[in-house]
């Protein structure tokens, strides 16, 4: 069908090309009958998300420390024997409300080196932290012994303060079954020796541990021995033993949820899905908890289920309100649907909670960066640094914090630290480079995006095509960034990476509007939104609509143009992130600058700026600021308001980010403030700006207007 309107005349096209499109977004209307009203985004969040004053709060809770139990048997073979005790008894203890169970596999001989820093510093750390916020501490250590094929099993849990001894405990194993049958009794004999019961009420979640695991020791077994190998990032290793896991037992959920997290951190967002759904049709295997987990989880596949994630993990607070998992889940939400306030609070829980929840303190960090509070940024990650310990994504966002605010020296510090501590990770290089870039080191910040090529991971070449492109295209040389995204289309295809081929056909739109070869153009924004339609994606129906109503203004076809408008405001009311109504704003202030209403124009648009957050990520789509400012300094300029003219191509030569894809913007931006100091008769400045313009794009590819006319205005100056 595309290749039919690639071969149409400029009238089929506007007439082929257009309906269907609309075709397509009226299909997506029909299947969904939720309709929202534009609502201003306090509204929405009181609307979607329930009152949670009695619900998220830090409860006391015993504390239970299960070591890694003894081997007595001689035998090493049979160490493995050690996790399965201690796991089943974690799984067990993690169902319940008022105990948390924490899993150390350091042993220790006495209470004395239980909490040593120097041998146990996981313990040692846990009781530092919650001292005062537990009302007990207790440790469980076990041995056993074999003799034939029969196991004896001795566990024991102590008072950790007061080293009393509250429960003995003796097995003779003789089948598989006697093990889950063990540790069902021992707990249930722990909450009632603890007295949780009578204190509590009979409230407390206790499903048996082969439902919610698996009946099968040998599939536990390879379970366990999967985690420990994608916990150290062996995850083709653990995928391999956990497949194992679920042949022997097919209804195994937790397998299978493992095997989800393990192709996400391959990168691998295709099976991360498959698994996903398979977890979640199993999810009556898993235990609540992780039962509301997997619904979050799954349900945020869909933006347009967002607030059913919502929904289960909220759910899951009002049974466990300190859940690390859950808060972190929903500040996440919360971040994506730009709902700062909400993120920065559930982040915040964490940090009062947990011991060392790295993913909150970074989260936290970053909703503090986009309402513009970097200073707030630096002291969450310094706490964590100061608190726990040096990392190099922690360095690598106070660069960040510090690049916002274009203090350029102090953000290549923070970048040396990280490749001190972690000095082969691709992240390290795409950070670095994206510093460079913005001071105007091109040279060195092109090698270290050529490098991302060089790496293993598809995601490192990913960020490399990305950036190159951007690179290219800050200095004009929009075929050489062309290039970059054709190749990057080319690995999104190998990998089968939707999304990323669907950002790829965005950008190439951009360019391609803006050589004037409008039928690409099209093409493109065509290609970007059929794929945003089949994956659900309404962020990307989004920017697809939006891009395809900005070329349609640039070929002169308001009448297109006003329907893609009206199509994007429609779309923009079903998305929960109410603020995306602003692509729509941008749009229509576009529309109306066309049709010569400069004021209502300069209205819109900006609308649409206020509701742009500050710069917080070096990503597409996430920092536009360049492209919306642009639009509003045009609408001044058009009006004879040359001071706000220059006062808004002056916010955007400031950016950093927000302007690091739309280079040709940021370079444009010097040639219109040259414009506007030679209409103010302000000749050395109109001459700074004019060579600034021409330095840059210096390497651009020929036949560009705007570089023509700069070196003509230049030589005029300096002739006077």
């Amino acid at each position: 069908m595309i290749k039919h309107l690639l071969n149409n005349s400029q009238e089929n096209l506007r007439r082929t090309k257009f309906f269907i499109i609309t075709i397509s977004i009226f299909m997506v209307i029909a299947t969904h009958t939720h309709s929202f009203l534009i609502q201003k985004p306090s509204d929405v969040e009181n609307k979607i998300i329930p009152n949670l004053k009695d619900d998220i709060h830090t409860k006391q809770k015993l504390i239970i420390l299960i070591m890694s139990f003894n081997n007595n048997t001689g035998d090493k073979k049979l160490d493995y024997w050690i996790d399965i005790f201690s796991e089943l008894l974690f799984v067990d203890f993690s169902q319940s409300r008022f105990i948390k169970p924490v899993y150390t596999e350091n042993f220790a001989d006495n209470l004395s080196q239980l909490f040593n820093p120097k041998i146990n510093k996981h313990a040692f750390d846990l009781v530092r932290v919650n001292a005062e916020k537990v009302k007990s501490i207790y440790v469980i250590t076990g041995c056993f012994t074999r003799d034939n094929n029969i196991f004896h099993i001795e566990i024991k849990m102590r008072d950790t303060r007061t080293h009393k001894l509250i429960d003995t405990e003796k097995l003779v194993v003789c089948s598989e079954k006697d093990i889950f049958f063990f540790v069902d009794k021992f707990t249930e004999k722990i909450k009632q020796n603890l007295e949780l019961c009578e204190k509590k009420g009979t409230n407390d979640i206790d499903m048996n541990v082969d439902k919610i695991t698996t009946a099968s020791l040998k599939a536990f077994k390879n379970y366990i021995k999967g985690r420990r190998l994608i916990n150290t990032d062996e995850n083709r290793k653990g995928i391999n033993l956990l497949k194992e896991a679920v042949n022997i037992d097919p209804g195994f959920a937790m397998s299978y949820k493992l095997m989800a997290e393990a192709y996400l951190n391959l990168g691998e967002e295709s099976e991360w899905k498959n698994y996903l759904r398979k977890t979640f049709e199993l999810r009556k295997r898993l235990p609540i908890k992780e039962r509301f987990r997997i619904e979050g989880e799954y349900f945020r596949l869909s933006e347009k289920s967002y607030d059913k994630a919502i929904e289960a993990l909220h759910n899951l607070l009002r049974l466990y309100p300190d859940d690390v998992m859950a808060n972190n889940d929903l500040g996440e939400i919360y971040f994506g649907l730009e709902q700062w306030n909400r993120a920065i609070m559930h982040f915040n829980i964490n940090i009062n909670n947990e011991v060392e929840p790295m993913p909150s303190y970074i989260g936290q960090a970053r909703a503090y960066m986009a309402i513009g509070q970097y200073g707030e940024a630096r002291k969450v990650l310094d706490s964590y640094t100061n608190y726990f310990s040096k990392t190099a994504i922690i360095h690598r966002y106070l660069a960040l914090s510090f690049l916002f605010e274009e203090k350029y020296d102090l953000a290549l510090a923070e970048m040396d630290k990280a490749f001190s501590l972690d000095p082969e990770n691709f992240r390290n290089f795409v950070f670095k480079g994206d510093i460079l870039l913005c001071k105007g080191d091109l040279t060195e910040a092109e090698e270290l995006y050529h490098e991302l090529l060089e790496n293993e991971a598809a995601l490192a070449k990913d960020e490399g095509r990305r950036r190159l492109s951007a690179l290219y295209l800050l200095k004009g040389e929009f075929n050489k960034s062309k290039e970059q995204l054709e190749q990057g289309i080319k690995l999104a295809e190998k990998i089968d990476e939707k999304e990323w081929k669907s950002v790829y056909h965005l950008r190439l739109s951009y360019l391609n509007r803006k050589q004037g070869n409008f039928e690409e153009a099209v093409r493109y924004s065509n290609m970007a939104l059929l794929s945003a339609l089949e994956e659900d994606a309404i962020s990307l129906e989004i920017l697809s609509l939006h891009s395809l109503g900005l070329t349609f203004l640039e070929m002169k076809l308001i009448d297109e143009a006003q329907n893609v408008a009206d199509n994007l405001r429609s779309t923009c009311q079903k998305e929960l992130n109410k603020k995306a109504i602003r692509y729509f704003y941008h749009l229509i202030g576009l529309i109306e600058l066309e049709k010569e209403n400069l004021f209502i124009a300069i209205e819109k648009l900006g609308n649409a700026m206020t509701l742009l957050h500050s710069q917080y990520a070096p990503w597409i789509p996430r920092d536009e600021h360049a492209l919306f400012i642009d639009s509003l300094a045009l609408a001044y300029y058009k009006t004879g308001n040359l001071a706000k003219a220059k006062e808004q191509y002056e916010r955007i030569i400031s950016l950093t980010t927000g302007r690091q894809f739309y280079g040709d913007i940021y370079a444009k931006s010097f040639y219109r403030l040259g414009k506007i100091s030679q209409k103010r008769k302000m000749r050395d400045q109109a001459i700074n700006y004019y060579k600034k313009f021409l330095e840059i794009w210096r390497d651009a590819d020929p036949n560009i207007s705007e570089l023509e006319d700069a070196n003509f205005e230049l030589i005029s100056l300096r002739r006077q």
